[in-house]
């Protein structure tokens, strides 16, 4: 049996009944999170050769997309939020169609728009927190307070998430992106 990381301990207090296959857990255990995360993790990197090519094209760093997206949609190309975000990259409708996204649930279109947005927001801000909490709060709220990262749970837990996120990324999956095509294509304007 394989163990991945914070899931160790969470097996050994696993208790294996006498017949069958069914594995039982207390309640408390993060087994059911960590697994939750892994699966996450594993849909967003079948997505790594792609975010890998756009990433390219666009002069981005892959692992940022990935923990966008991971973040965003965990990897899910037809979520829909609560305020209408669609896609994988949790775009709103105006904001995909200002990018060129004309199929918010095409994995690609979604992933572009999303990279062109982002690239933007990191060119504007210079700092990737910044770009970050504009990308989750929108530019206002970054306006709103003096282009700081305001002062919302949300927004400050959705920076510090992305940027575990990907060192996660950075650290584990750039064979996976790197995967892509030789060709990298265009990222637009």
């Amino acid at each position: 049996m394989m163990i991945v990381g914070g899931m160790r301990d969470a097996a050994r207090s696993a208790s294996a009944p006498t017949r069958g296959v069914m594995l039982t857990f207390d309640t408390g255990n993060p087994l059911p999170d960590a697994a939750r995360d892994l699966h996450t993790s594993l849909r967003v990197m079948a997505l790594a050769p792609l975010v890998g090519d756009i990433a390219r094209a666009c002069g981005l760093d892959a692992a940022l997309l990935l923990a966008v997206i991971h973040a965003e949609s965990a990897g899910d190309p037809r979520v829909i939020s609560p305020k209408g975000a669609v896609g994988l990259m949790q775009l709103m409708p105006a904001t995909g169609a200002q990018y060129g996204l004309s199929d918010p649930f095409d994995a690609r279109q979604n992933i572009l728009a999303g990279a062109r947005f982002l690239g933007g927001l990191l060119q504007r801000y210079r700092a990737r927190e910044l770009a970050l909490a504009a990308y989750n709060a929108g530019e206002g709220a970054i306006a709103r307070h003096g282009g700081r990262i305001p002062p919302y749970d949300e927004t400050r837990a959705y920076v510090a998430k992305v940027l575990r996120l990907h060192a996660r990324y950075a650290r584990d999956g750039e064979a996976a992106w790197r995967a892509g095509s030789a060709s990298t294509g265009r990222c637009g304007s």
